[in-house]
């Protein structure tokens, strides 16, 4: 059960510790006002907690989002890649209360220039997804979209060579996807998991290994869907995009993805995201892997 003022309390703590940090003396923050690209976002520190919203409630987040988006440059330095994906593994992921894994050979990405982008409603059709999977899984009647609730005509899993589920993958009007395990993007940055991408339109580095498609019991209910399982056998391009609930283990710190403006906190948002962890995305991937081998 969230409470509302339990949220609150713990949010404003959350917000507070950052600032504090974030007015500090730290090296790795002084450091990183030097920075191209993302340097003057980190001058910025003393007003990172301004215009907080449900997709950054944390200041770190407004960091990461920054440094993500420097990491998409195509024509970014080597040096300077290396130099921006080291100030966010060592300073906006322990500031956002994540950790870079200390194994530096985890699954690899690459970084994609082409646009995407995400908004509030990026959880809901996500958790959408995992519905409709589980749903299937279970033999219960797949429900048609509604207000409550997305429907996708595709949803996919890109998994290592080990069988590892990756990449959970929706497709509605926007394909998106989320990461299920620490990555490295460009062996410069960690892509935790819970981190949602956007997709390169060539989708190079994997190809279709399995399909399997849903039809629906009568022509009066549901339309059909497709479920694909794909090998990754080589670095996927991918373009970071912002830290989902998922991130984290605490639902404490999932919910705070249910702020709405200064002090208030959408409850039904709150309680529907810290509702789910990344081991019900890892699950649902899963069970697409075994559906598609059918």
């Amino acid at each position: 059960m969230i409470r509302a003022r339990e949220v609150s309390d713990y949010y404003r703590d959350v917000v507070a510790t950052e600032q504090a940090i974030l007015r500090s003396e730290d090296p790795l923050l002084m450091a990183g006002m030097h920075l191209p690209r993302i340097g003057g976002v980190v001058q910025s520190r003393g007003s990172l907690a301004n215009n907080l919203s449900s997709i950054r409630p944390r200041p770190s987040h407004r960091l990461l989002i920054s440094a993500f988006s420097a990491l998409s440059d195509q024509g970014l330095d080597r040096n300077v890649r290396d130099s921006i994906g080291t100030f966010s593994d060592n300073f906006c992921l322990p500031l956002a209360g994540l950790t870079a894994p200390d194994d530096k050979k985890s699954y690899a990405l690459t970084s994609s220039g082409d646009s995407s982008e995400t908004c509030p409603q990026t959880e809901p059709t996500f958790i959408g997804a995992l519905q409709q999977v589980t749903d299937l899984a279970e033999g219960k009647k797949v429900p048609r979209a509604s207000l409550n609730r997305a429907f996708h005509r595709t949803i996919s899993t890109y998994h290592a060579e080990d069988g590892t589920p990756l990449i959970l993958r929706k497709r509605n009007n926007i394909g998106l996807g989320l990461i299920l395990e620490d990555m490295r993007l460009d062996d410069a940055a960690t892509l935790p998991a819970g981190t949602v991408v956007g997709f390169d339109r060539k989708t190079n580095g994997a190809h279709l290994e399995q399909s399997w498609c849903y039809k629906p019991p009568t022509k009066r209910s549901v339309e059909g869907f497709k479920l694909q399982s794909f090998i990754m056998d080589s670095q996927l391009a991918v373009r970071p995009l912002r830290i989902t609930p998922w991130a984290y283990d605490n639902p404490l710190d999932r919910a705070v993805f249910g702020i709405d403006g200064p002090g208030n906190i959408d409850r039904g948002r709150a309680t529907q995201v810290a509702a789910y962890s990344i081991e019900d995305f890892r699950a649902a991937a899963a069970t697409i892997m075994e559906l598609c081998t059918k």
